[in-house]
């Protein structure tokens, strides 16, 4: 016999972020499985050739379930190491589940705007170079 069980959102979601992706959309998934209804164990598909199988199910479930927020990296370290320069970092869009959060498209967040992910800076002063200064150490 052939029985079925879903995916929820957020294990779709937890699926997505295990494989190292960003969660795009979320669905929920109803997928078709053979069952032996006396052992209530899943069954190789062959063993239900006899039944015609339901199609997968896919439906779209409410959009921003959980708020999604910008959240950034630290900045790195300013470069070049003197004078003007640029430091940057990772700006993501998350969304927080029930004890974890997990990224997703930036159009998820775009109720804020999106924090920098690079800015001008400025080190230490380069200091200047003298060319008498090595004529000097030749004389030694």
């Amino acid at each position: 016999m052939i029985i079925f069980y879903y995916r929820d959102c957020e294990e779709a979601a937890r699926l997505a972020q295990l494989d190292g992706g960003t969660f795009d959309a979320q669905y929920q998934i109803t997928v078709f499985v053979c069952v032996n209804t006396q052992s209530g164990r899943v069954v190789p598909e062959r063993m239900c050739a006899d039944r015609e199988k339901p199609k997968i199910q896919r439906k779209e479930c409410p959009l921003l379930v959980c708020p999604s927020r910008w959240l950034a990296s630290d900045w790195s370290e300013c470069v070049p190491t003197c004078g003007s320069g640029l430091r940057q970092r990772t700006v993501y869009c998350v969304q927080q589940q029930e004890n974890h959060s997990i990224n997703v498209l930036d159009k998820y967040c775009l109720a804020e705007k999106k924090p920098p992910s690079s800015e001008s800076c400025v080190s230490k002063s380069c200091g200047t170079w003298d060319p008498g200064e090595l004529c000097r150490w030749h004389r030694l």
